[in-house]
């Protein structure tokens, strides 16, 4: 069978049985792609229909298997992470020294930073949003929320 006659018939049906296994869409595109790939690689188009499909369904249950548990040695390392960095800069207080050193570094700022920053986080103003209010560029809001991140992060290492 022909490589794009084999994707046509098979394409639909795997992205299908990744969806029901419980992948995003996003993720079944891209896992039913490589899927097709690792067959065409393999010369699985030349098998019987059923044996070819059966193929499939074990490649991309195998690819979405992995992908799980990498994603969750993923989480783990990212908790252990977090677990360090509380213990380190937080716990003793529950962060309330973080919080209050932020308040007072946020209270310090202009106030074009202070409300670009409570349109940003708070109200989830986009990059367009902002640079339409504060009459700048997406790319110039970019820069001026990188800025204002690290004169933040600066402040509160200080005062701690």
């Amino acid at each position: 069978m022909e490589a794009t006659a084999f994707v046509r018939k098979h394409q639909v049906g795997l992205w299908r049985f990744l969806r029901s296994a419980g992948c995003d869409a996003a993720l079944a595109d891209e896992l039913t792609q490589d899927t097709l790939l690792i067959a065409l690689r393999r010369d699985v188009a030349s098998r019987e229909q059923r044996t070819a499909a059966a193929f499939l369904r074990t490649t991309a249950r195998n690819l979405w298997m992995k992908r799980r548990h990498s994603d969750r040695r993923r989480a783990e390392r990212l908790i252990d992470a977090a677990e360090q960095l509380w213990q380190r800069d937080a716990a003793p207080d529950d962060g309330n020294q973080l919080l209050d050193a932020l308040e007072r570094c946020v209270a310090e700022l202009p106030e074009r930073s202070r409300t670009a920053l409570e349109r940003s986080y708070h109200d989830g103003a986009t990059r367009q949003e902002l640079a339409t209010e504060l009459n700048l560029t997406e790319h110039g809001v970019r820069n001026m929320m990188q800025r204002l991140r690290k004169a933040l992060r600066d402040c509160i290492e200080r005062r701690i």
